[in-house]
């Protein structure tokens, strides 16, 4: 398989997962998460101040997703504060592409056969 295949591949199944995150956290909060909410003594009207704000600002999925924070943990942030899940789709399709496709070609580009033997061993 062509590295460029396997960018776009691991890609997709990164956007899966991704799937699977969001409904992990959509269904936790629906859960234990007001159960948790209550248990903490936190303020329900903060907590749903913070879950709009990150729904006003899902475009950030785009520059999250490109950081060193895993991944996951902004699929799971994304579910529990119930960003509208096309956008999350959209920006998770954008970030794990320029993630796996353009990084690693960059990699390939600068460093040439070196780059593309050290990830053919560990990818």
């Amino acid at each position: 398989m062509t590295f460029d295949r396997l960018a776009a591949w691991c890609a997709l199944w990164s956007v899966m997962g991704g799937m699977l995150g969001y409904a992990i956290g959509a269904l936790f909060w629906d859960t234990a998460g007001l159960w948790l909410i209550h248990l903490l003594h936190v303020p329900l009207a903060e907590v749903n101040n913070l879950r709009l704000k990150y729904s006003a600002h899902a475009y950030l999925i785009v520059a999250q997703g490109l950081t060193p924070i895993p991944y996951k943990l902004v699929t799971i942030s994304s579910g529990l504060a119930g960003v509208y899940f096309p956008a999350f789709m959209l920006y998770s399709a954008i970030t794990r592409s320029l993630r796996f496709i353009v990084v690693e070609g960059l990699l390939i580009h600068w460093f040439g056969a070196q780059a593309r033997r050290l990830l053919d061993e560990y990818l």
